[in-house]
């Protein structure tokens, strides 16, 4: 199980204590709803949206975050223009197709697969112990994302922010080793990469998410009174 069940399951164990405190207490009971949370910085509102050009040292996750943040945006029904040779140095002077620009670069993108030391474990079975050995791999995917909002008819940057995007994971793995002392190297299991990819593509929607929350309403989970029966 990764580690964001575990939290999950973790609160999900809490809410019968909490419907029963209520229950026996006679509090007014409180409601889980969805509410929409104003940007900071601005609302695009019906705005045209520019994507100009991605870039940076790591060309890849550049691209990948564009596709990303064109999904982002299409799901508000902001109105795109695809540019991708669009730079801030070639804006023209008076842009009339669009309102703003968006730019960026992927500067950073790391891979660490970290295996813990073996951890046995052991049963019991007609008089005799069996001994099972296990790692722990930590794998984290880092991406660093720099990001600009634009003023097409002004070239004012209005936003330039450095986004982070990562997310780490823990894998349980057997090692084919069955006697009470530790297992030699040459029993120890390689890496698994095999997820890498979908851990990347988290990490790129983290980066990007971080860069949109500034201008694009979210909606957030919050704890509300149940208005009372009239």
């Amino acid at each position: 199980m990764s580690h964001l069940g575990r939290k999950r399951l973790i609160w999900l164990k809490f809410v019968p204590v909490i419907l029963l405190i209520s229950s026996l207490t006679g509090c007014v009971p409180y409601v889980r709803r969805r509410v929409l949370v104003r940007p900071p910085l601005m609302d695009l509102g019906q705005k045209r949206v520019i994507i100009g050009k991605f870039g940076g040292s790591e060309l890849g996750i550049s691209l990948e975050a564009r596709q990303i943040l064109i999904q982002k945006l299409k799901a508000i029904a902001l109105t795109l223009i695809g540019r991708p040779n669009l730079g801030i140095e070639n804006l023209p002077i008076k842009n009339e197709e669009g309102d703003l620009v968006i730019l960026g670069e992927a500067t950073y993108y790391h891979v660490d697969t970290y295996l813990g030391p073996p951890e046995r474990s052991s049963s019991e079975l007609s008089n005799q112990i069996w001994y099972t050995w296990a790692t722990r791999q930590t794998t984290t995917v880092t991406v660093n994302l720099f990001l600009k909002l634009v003023d097409a008819k002004t070239r004012k940057i209005i936003l330039s922010k450095q986004c982070v995007g990562k997310i780490q994971n823990w894998t349980s793995l057997d090692i084919p080793w069955k006697e009470e002392t530790a297992p030699p190297q040459i029993f120890l299991p390689e890496p698994v990469t095999s997820d890498v990819f979908e851990y990347r593509q988290i990490a790129i929607e983290r980066g990007v998410s971080e860069f949109c929350s500034q201008f694009m309403p979210v909606y957030k989970w919050k704890w509300e009174r149940e208005a009372p029966d009239e």
